[in-house]
């Protein structure tokens, strides 16, 4: 009987260690290196652009691929806006690529790689926001294995977003949340 007080216990402090670094976990952020291209996913504020196009006045990168479709069907392009965008922070048009189908994490996966195939483009940044990483991450190393194309993962902080403390505002709450059942969903539909 005496280990099962301390079974509880110790369960306990498992459980409080991963909520306070649920934040943190979704977080996949590499140091960039020189690449072909800066992959730059939509559906996020413009920080993500601002990242991008840091990176590539850095030299990282000489294009810039923006990616996301509209939503609404009637209305701009998430990967037009991001080019809208860019130009004021510097980025010439002819440094930029679009891809302005895909309308979910998965379909940017799947609609960037043939660009950059017929690009004949082997590495590539991949930018979006921090909390986004991690999904990211596992959707684009599926869709791109076996292709040799090396990816590396670049975060863009969301200022709604707070690593060590995701539950202390309602929007960092909100996006952990959803991320962790996003990350969920898009696991199963890669096991089937």
């Amino acid at each position: 009987m005496p280990a099962y007080p301390a079974f509880i216990l110790a369960a306990g402090l498992v459980a409080c260690w991963l909520m306070a670094n649920a934040g943190r976990w979704l977080v996949l952020d590499q140091a960039p290196i020189r690449s072909d291209v800066i992959i730059v996913l939509g559906g996020g504020p413009v920080h993500r652009v601002q990242t991008a196009a840091q990176l590539c006045q850095r030299g990282y990168a000489p294009k810039l691929l923006f990616t996301g479709g509209s939503p609404c069907g009637d209305q701009e392009s998430q990967a037009q806006t991001m080019a809208r965008q860019a130009e004021p922070m510097g980025i010439a048009r002819a440094a930029m690529l679009l891809e302005d189908r895909s309308l979910s994490t998965l379909e940017n996966a799947q609609r960037t790689l043939p660009v950059l195939l017929e690009h004949n483009m082997t590495t590539a940044l991949i930018v979006s926001s921090d909390y986004h990483m991690r999904r990211v991450a596992m959707l684009f190393n599926r869709v791109y294995r076996g292709h040799g194309i090396h990816l590396t993962y670049v975060a863009a902080s969301d200022p709604a977003f707070s690593r060590p403390r995701w539950w202390s505002t309602a929007p960092s709450r909100r996006l952990t949340i959803s991320e962790y059942a996003k990350l969920l969903v898009n696991w199963a539909k890669l096991r089937r």
